[in-house]
C-alpha cells in the first residue's frame, strides 16, 4: 500500500511541479495523512503549500467556514460538507491565486466504530477542486481503521491527478 502511495506522489509532484501548481489539503478522518504523505519528498515544498486537519465539527466551522447547520441537516461526512471544505480551503489564498491551486478536502467515518445503516463505517467523501471546477465523489471502503485512513488517501491523490488533468 505504501509503495502505491508514494508512486502516485511522485507522479503528482513531477505535474504539480512541472506546471506551476501549488497543492493544499482539508483533512478529517485522515487526521493529516494525506500532508504527512505530501510532505514526505524532499523539495516538497516547491508544490506542496499546507494542509488543514480539522476532526471535530467546530474546528470545521472555525477553520474552513464550514456550516454547522449543513452538518446538522446532511452530516459532517456528506457532499456539502466535502465541498465547503473546499471553498475554506480558498479563502486562505488570494482570489487571482487560486487557478494554481489543486484543493482536496477528505471527511468521512475511519472506525472502528461509528456509522449507521444510512452512513456506514468506511464511507468518505471526498473534494477536488482545480482550475476552479469543483467535483465531490463518495467511497466506501472496508479494513480495520489504518487501512481505511490509507485507502482514502489513495483515493485523493488519485483524485487529485486526475483533476490536476483538467487543466483548461
Amino acid at each position: 500500500m505504501k509503495n502505491d502511495i508514494l508512486i502516485k506522489v511522485l507522479s503528482l509532484a513531477f505535474f504539480a511541479k512541472r506546471n506551476g501548481l501549488k497543492i493544499a489539503v482539508a483533512e478529517s478522518c485522515t487526521s493529516g495523512l494525506l500532508a504527512s504523505f505530501l510532505s514526505s519528498l524532499a523539495g516538497s515544498s516547491a508544490w506542496f503549500d499546507f494542509g488543514i486537519v480539522c476532526y471535530s465539527n467546530l474546528s470545521k466551522k472555525t477553520l474552513l467556514s464550514v456550516d454547522l447547520n449543513s452538518v446538522k441537516f446532511h452530516g459532517s461526512v456528506s457532499k456539502i460538507v466535502a465541498s465547503q471544505m473546499l471553498a475554506g480551503l480558498e479563502r486562505f489564498l488570494p482570489e487571482k491565486k487560486n487557478k494554481f491551486y489543486l484543493f482536496s478536502s477528505i471527511t468521512g467515518i475511519a472506525g472502528p466504530t461509528g456509522g449507521s445503516q444510512e452512513k456506514p463505517r468506511g464511507l468518505v467523501w471526498f473534494g477536488f477542486q482545480s482550475y476552479g471546477e469543483r467535483t465531490c465523489k463518495n467511497s466506501i471502503f472496508s479494513g480495520s481503521r489504518m487501512q481505511i485512513r490509507n485507502l482514502a488517501v489513495r483515493t485523493a491523490l488519485e483524485g487529485l491527478i486526475s483533476a490536476s488533468a483538467r487543466k483548461k
